[in-house]
């Protein structure tokens, strides 16, 4: 997901945490308070004034905008994309990760045909990953 286009939630979260109001932000970010306003409508800022709105998040305490920035950086090649509220995002992380890393593999697996060709491929993969580890 890039930073142009945030969804409103978490800027509303992260404000919320922080107990500021949008006039405060708006000051302190250099970012319009209406267009702050619009964004929590879920109109998009261009990434400029987001960065400008995370760091100005980040400076009054809230612990999690930091942590967005780098979420919304990140690219999800393997496993569909998680929402950042998920309680579980750290493990898809890894898990995305793994998996870049086993598709990396200069494995040569021969491709069984059949019934349970799924199970075998899955199988001659791992044994390949095995080996590298």
């Amino acid at each position: 997901m890039p930073l142009s286009a945030p969804p409103s939630s978490p800027f509303a979260r992260f404000r919320a945490e922080t107990g500021f109001t949008q006039a405060v932000l708006a000051e302190t970010s250099g970012v319009d308070q209406s267009r702050i306003s619009r964004m929590r409508k879920g109109i998009r800022l261009r990434p400029l004034k987001w960065d400008r709105l995370l760091d100005a998040l980040s400076k009054f305490g809230s612990k999690r905008a930091g942590d967005y920035r780098a979420y919304a950086a990140k690219e999800w090649l393997h496993i569909e994309p998680p929402s950042f509220w998920n309680p579980e995002l750290a493990c898809l992380e890894i898990t995305e990760e793994t998996l870049g890393r086993i598709s990396e593999f200069p494995c040569q697996r021969r491709v069984v045909p059949g019934r349970c060709a799924g199970r075998l491929n899955v199988i001659a993969t791992l044994c390949c990953v095995r080996r590298h580890f």
